[in-house]
């Protein structure tokens, strides 16, 4: 039992008015703020396991979990890491930045007709070549060195890119791929 975890979550859920995250308010609340079933609603839980969450008797709640109750309960960043630490869940993984072998480098830069750039999964641009640069973006002139980013917030990528609603899909596949491979 976290009788600690509990009181949180019931003085957080307290301090939330229906209204503030899009629910009416009703007319017979015994509860300030919003009820447990609310939260739950918000946060795509069960009710049962919400409820065991604030008795503090749910087995080693998700980070995904936990994350949606504190969007729900709107949280601040010192909160969220309150809720984390009350619920007694490890830090989120954050992998090593990757690197890139000079074996790989000098291989892509001997390719000079054809454009090349290493990514990594979360398709952060790594390495590229002059022809890269040319084809695809300047990566050092300032354009983004992702290219999820470059795909969907550069204002010429529609244009550019033949069929861009297939390589927005892709490139939506791919982060959602590299961010599950964290979490596991």
């Amino acid at each position: 039992m976290r009788p600690q975890l509990g009181e949180f979550l019931q003085t957080r859920r307290a301090q939330v008015r229906p209204e503030d995250v899009g629910l009416r308010p009703g007319r017979d609340r015994r509860v300030a703020g919003l009820r447990r079933e609310e939260v739950a609603l918000l946060a795509n839980v069960s009710v049962d396991y919400y409820i065991r969450l604030e008795q503090g008797r749910a087995a080693n709640p998700s980070t995904a979990v936990l994350s949606a109750v504190a969007d729900a309960l709107r949280l601040d960043q010192a909160e969220r890491e309150h809720l984390r630490r009350l619920a007694c869940t490890a830090p989120p993984a954050v992998p090593a930045a990757a690197q890139v072998r000079p074996q790989l480098k000098a291989m892509i830069d001997a390719m000079h007709e054809l454009p090349a750039i290493v990514l990594d999964r979360l398709s952060n641009v790594l390495a590229w070549n002059a022809a890269a640069t040319e084809v695809i973006a300047d990566f050092d002139g300032g354009a983004p060195r992702n290219m999820a980013r470059l795909y969907f917030l550069d204002p010429s990528a529609r244009d550019y890119y033949v069929g861009w609603d297939i390589v927005a899909e892709g490139a939506v596949a791919q982060l959602r791929r590299g961010v599950g491979r964290v979490r596991r």
